[in-house]
Parts: C-alpha cells; sequence; structure tokens
C-alpha cells in the first residue's frame, strides 16, 4: 500500500478563487486525483486519519462507493466517529454534502465527485461557513 500511496506525490491541491473577501474564512479544500489513479489510495487513508483527530463531532463521508470497512479498522479509524452517506445518483452529491455541511454536526465532510464547478465549490464553502464545518472536495482530473 505505501507503493502505492508514492505514486501520488504528483496531486494537487487547490483553492479557487470566490466572490467572498480575502479576509473571510475558507473552509472547503478541494483535492485533484488525476484519473490514473485510484482515489480510495487518497480517501481512505484521510478519513482514517480525521476520524482519529476529532472526538465531538462526526466525519462525513459522501460517497457513491462501498467503503472497505477492513481497510479502514486496520488503518486504525474509528468507526463511532465516522458517518457514511452513500448516494447513487451523482446529482444527489452536491445537495447532500451542502446539507451536511451546514448542519453543524460534522468536524469535516468529505465527499466526492467527478468533477466540482466553481459554483459548486462557492455553495460548499457558503454552506460550510454557516455549519461551522470543514469539507474537502475530492474530483478526479482528465489530464
Amino acid at each position: 500500500m505505501k507503493q502505492s500511496l508514492s505514486r501520488c506525490n504528483h496531486l494537487a491541491t487547490i483553492n479557487r478563487p470566490t466572490t467572498k473577501k480575502k479576509s473571510a474564512k475558507r473552509c472547503i479544500v478541494e483535492v485533484i486525483v488525476p484519473h490514473t489513479i485510484d482515489s480510495t489510495l487518497i480517501v481512505l487513508p484521510m478519513i482514517s486519519s480525521l476520524t482519529q483527530q476529532t472526538s465531538e463531532r462526526w466525519i462525513t463521508w459522501v460517497t457513491h462507493r462501498t467503503p472497505n470497512k477492513q481497510y479502514l479498522l486496520n488503518n486504525g479509524a474509528k468507526l463511532d466517529k465516522l458517518r457514511i452517506v452513500h448516494v447513487t445518483k451523482y446529482s444527489d452529491v452536491r445537495w447532500i454534502t451542502c446539507q451536511a455541511l451546514v448542519q453543524n454536526n460534522s468536524h469535516t465532510v468529505v465527499a466526492e465527485q467527478d468533477d466540482w464547478s466553481d459554483g459548486d465549490i462557492n455553495l460548499l464553502e457558503s454552506a460550510g461557513i454557516k455549519g461551522n464545518t470543514q469539507g474537502i472536495a475530492i474530483t478526479t482530473s482528465e489530464g
């Protein structure tokens, strides 16, 4: 597994410009995973680590995948701190992610979608600020 992760050193994290003032709190990070890499190599260790860092609020994972429970357990994930929202339609990802961010019962919301538009990121930012919740938007790049 470590060898697989070492191939991922060219992953990019970007912050998209928003219409908010520079002093506004940023709460959404977009992680772009090259399409040649299985994003679970990034997401599962991230989820495991996040569940170990929080004690009062959930880590919410919005995903179309079936989670690998054994992998999460083997990597120290605290499953009692993880809330998985399984979506079957990509069209639901944005709405569900916004709802999870605004509810103020998650420390961090991790959401996967093939592509997040600038408008999507702005909506997530607004919801995260309102709910005092951090978000990680994961997408796959074409290039």
